[in-house]
């Protein structure tokens, strides 16, 4: 017994160990997978680790190199910089020290543009593209003994006169193109105004410039102005003038008209001799005032044509010339003259030049009884146009005048709102139906029309608050056909009755007015006649009165246009009298001529008759020297 208790226990035990060895033997397999995982991550870190400080490593050590390469390159800057500044002071030492300026008062500086390209013109963000060239020239007798290689050297800090002008009015982020001229140049050849020593700079813009002021009123029949505003900026020379106060202060440049290019520039000498030769007095002039506009500026427009380039100067002497106004806001009457506003006054010698000398006075003052056509007219002439700041002498403004052509889309949308309105007068015609409701679809229906084909406004005025002339005409259109629905009603009134379904009381009132419903001479009603005649003619006097005031009006809005086309009109009329001048001169040279032909003795002008004792020419060569007129000479018709 005891032998088999011993050997159970023995084999219950081996049973045990062997279980448990075998249910372990999983655990010890995840433990040691576990343990591999460890010690890769461990590895993996510590090359990490290792790579992290040999970048570390490798950075500290370029950036001691950089270092290193910055500071030599500092001081190779610092010495080539020293090295400049003493070849500086040893150079243009004896240049400086030959040439002492010395200025009274600063040179005027002509301004000349050459403007290659206009495009984009838009009323609506107000700007417009440009590509030009700013030539500037001056007169200096202090840079009489320099020579051109010397001009680069000279000190234009605080010796010599070196002119810089920017626009004033270019869009933020555009300036002048590379190449520029920073150092004048002498203008070798040219003597102008007594004075031989001349200098020019040249530069080239190509942007975005931006309009001042819009001027919408007469659209689409409106004139603009595109300005380019060109300002010097100040100079630090010391004039001899100058107290020890001042000294150090900035001086302001005077711009002024650019004479000298009228001479010099053969573009512009080709352009003037172009328009002489076309013969046309009003065609646009592209060369005046020392500015030269190209030929394909008006194919670059899209929706304007070039009119006219005018320069202004920047003077404060200028007087407004504008009409007085009350307080109210309506044009001063007699009763509104005060000492500012009294013709007999200085300040209101303007408006008793232009008082009562214009059809469009005397219909401002007319229409205002009238109601709404007076606000209508007075819309054009009744308006106080308050003049800008007037610029200062360093200012110079070439104003590019162009206007919207006249047959342009714009104007056929106003021909589609004739037509509907004259087809509203066809509801005259319709008598077959006593009732007003037959005549009124007509009259609705043409409403409506014109109701939705101006809902909206064109692109160029769509962000305009005021009120256009195209605005104003669908006013008057509209109401024009509200006149027409009237008149249907006041006819069908008196009218109707003569049907037998008309009630009674139109009956009554038909026999009381039969005379005037009978058979006219439009074949419809008399009635209906009269009417007619009554809207076709106070339309049409409409439109030509409106037509008429937009004409005269669109010159007028801007004062820079005003100006422009007063030059321009006594430009044509001393050309006119220069025509007619060299005319004359060719007739008396061809006579002239004629005269002093071998054969023309024998000839008997006409109205004369031969006399004994010779021929005309044997006369006139025996009359005494007092009664001889000598002929003039034939003039260049070029002058």
């Amino acid at each position: 017994m005891r032998t088999l208790w011993r050997g159970w226990h023995w084999y219950s035990g081996f049973l045990g160990k062997w279980d448990a060895s075998w249910m372990g033997r999983p655990k010890r397999k995840e433990g040691m997978k576990e343990e591999r995982k460890a010690d890769t991550k461990n590895e993996k870190l510590e090359k990490l680790q290792q790579l992290a400080n040999m970048k570390e490593s490798k950075r500290k050590a370029l950036k001691e190199i950089g270092d290193k390469v910055i500071k030599k390159k500092e001081d190779k800057l610092k010495n080539l910089g020293d090295i400049a500044l003493s070849l500086k002071r040893l150079v243009p030492l004896k240049t400086q020290q030959s040439h002492k300026p010395q200025y009274s008062e600063l040179p005027p500086v002509g301004v000349s543009l050459k403007i290659y390209g206009i495009s984009n013109v838009d009323t609506a963000s107000m700007m417009y593209e440009v590509d030009l060239t700013v030539m500037i020239d001056w007169a200096d007798d202090n840079m009489a003994h320099v020579e051109p290689e010397e001009l680069k050297d000279l000190n234009y800090e605080d010796q010599f006169f070196n002119p810089c002008v920017t626009i004033e009015n270019a869009k933020a982020g555009f300036d002048w193109l590379e190449g520029r001229d920073e150092v004048p140049r002498f203008n070798q050849g040219v003597e102008f105004g007594g004075k031989s020593t001349w200098l020019k700079k040249t530069q080239r813009f190509r942007g975005l410039l931006t309009i001042q002021e819009i001027k919408l009123q007469t659209f689409p029949f409106d004139v603009q102005e595109l300005p380019i505003v060109i300002k010097a900026k100040k100079c630090y020379i010391p004039l001899t003038s100058d107290k020890e106060a001042h000294k150090g202060m900035g001086h302001a440049v005077t711009l002024t008209h650019n004479d000298i290019r009228k001479q010099t520039d053969s573009e512009y000498k080709i352009a003037v001799l172009e328009h002489e030769r076309t013969g046309n007095m009003n065609a646009p002039r592209r060369a005046d005032f020392g500015h030269w506009i190209g030929p394909a500026v008006n194919d670059q427009m899209v929706e304007f044509r070039f009119r006219k380039v005018f320069g202004v100067e920047g003077r404060e002497s200028e007087k407004k010339d504008t009409l007085p106004r009350s307080s109210s806001g309506r044009s001063s009457t007699s009763s509104d003259l005060t000492p500012e506003t009294d013709p007999s006054s200085v300040r209101g010698a303007s408006y008793k030049a232009t008082q009562g000398k214009s059809v469009t006075n005397v219909v401002t003052r007319v229409f205002p009884f009238l109601g709404f056509l007076g606000f209508l007219f007075g819309h054009f002439t009744n308006h106080s146009e308050h003049e800008k700041s007037k610029p200062k002498p360093d200012t110079y403004t070439v104003s590019i005048i162009v206007d919207r052509p006249v047959f342009s889309s714009y104007f056929f949308d106003l021909v589609v709102m004739v037509i509907l309105v004259f087809l509203a007068c066809t509801s005259f015609w319709d008598t077959a139906a006593p009732e007003l409701s037959s005549r009124m679809s007509i009259s609705l229906t043409i409403i409506l029309t014109l109701a939705a084909y101006t809902s909206t406004r064109p692109s160029p005025i769509a962000k305009c608050p005021k009120l256009t002339f195209q605005d104003l005409y669908e006013v008057v259109s509209f109401m024009m056909v509200v006149v027409v629905s009237i008149m249907n009603t006041i006819s069908v009134t008196m009218c109707g009755g003569e049907h037998e379904e008309a009630p009674q009381y139109m009956k009554k009132i038909w026999e009381e007015y039969s005379h005037i419903c009978d058979k006219g001479w439009c074949e419809s009603r008399k009635i209906d006649c009269h009417f007619m005649t009554v809207f076709v003619s106070s339309f049409i006097i409409m439109t030509l009165i409106m037509g008429y005031m937009v004409y005269k009006a669109r010159l007028h809005l801007s004062s820079v246009v005003r100006k422009s086309e007063k030059e321009e009109r006594e430009k044509r009329k001393e050309e006119r009298k220069r025509r007619h001048r060299t005319s004359l001169t060719s007739k008396d040279a061809s006579l002239g001529s004629t005269l002093s032909k071998p054969g023309s003795k024998d000839k008997v002008f006409p109205g004369s008759s031969p006399v004994k004792g010779g021929s005309p020419s044997s006369r006139s060569a025996s009359a005494s020297p007092s009664d001889k007129a000598p002929l003039p000479p034939p003039r260049d018709p070029h002058p």
